[in-house]
């Protein structure tokens, strides 16, 4: 039997592109120092994690094309690590003995991930190229947030937050797009 019988291919991307902006948006709050650990966690861990990996689940489910099979691989690593992440910040970052120094060792394993799926977009026709310039953004984020804690440069954390800001609106902005076009 086939996946792809009526299921929708488009509607999991607005949920996506909406569960990263918004989670997105919040930790780079916390990276400039404005949002609680506790107040990221929690939306971290349905929007982002939850939210994420309801839309790779549902680009599985949609069909075998080429950006299905991105989005099932991209949505479900963003909820991982959205998911991990909370738990992180609510279980772990508070006691822990160096939490900036795992924080590092953490984004450096994501930065990686995001490398190549920031490749990976160049090659799927389906994603726009605002869509591709903000999965090299993610990579940008991340390759900041090691750069932060791991040589102790505060500055890294203002240029996080920033590129933070700026993937959340690309992401909030492709998923109203989509949605417009999906309805």
């Amino acid at each position: 039997m086939n996946n792809s019988t009526n299921v929708p291919n488009l509607g999991m991307i607005p949920l996506l592109l909406f569960s990263l902006g918004v989670s997105i948006f919040l930790l780079s709050g916390n990276a400039w120092g404005y949002v609680s650990d506790g107040a990221y966690a929690s939306f971290a861990l349905f929007s982002g994690g939850l939210g994420s990996l309801i839309a790779g689940f549902w680009a599985y489910r949609a069909g075998n094309t080429a950006g299905n099979r991105f989005g099932f691989v991209a949505a479900s690593a963003l909820g991982t690590f959205f998911a991990s992440s909370a738990l992180y910040h609510w279980f772990f970052a508070s006691t822990a003995p160096d939490a900036a120094m795992n924080r590092a060792w953490i984004s450096l394993a994501w930065m990686v991930v995001f490398g190549f799926l920031a490749l990976a977009s160049v090659r799927v026709s389906e994603i726009p190229a605002p869509g591709k310039v903000m999965w090299f953004l993610i990579f940008v984020f991340f390759l900041f947030r090691w750069i932060g804690p791991a040589f102790h440069l505060d500055v890294a954390l203002k240029v996080e937050a920033v590129t933070g800001i700026i993937v959340a609106i690309f992401a909030m902005i492709g998923g109203f797009i989509t949605l417009r076009d999906v309805l």
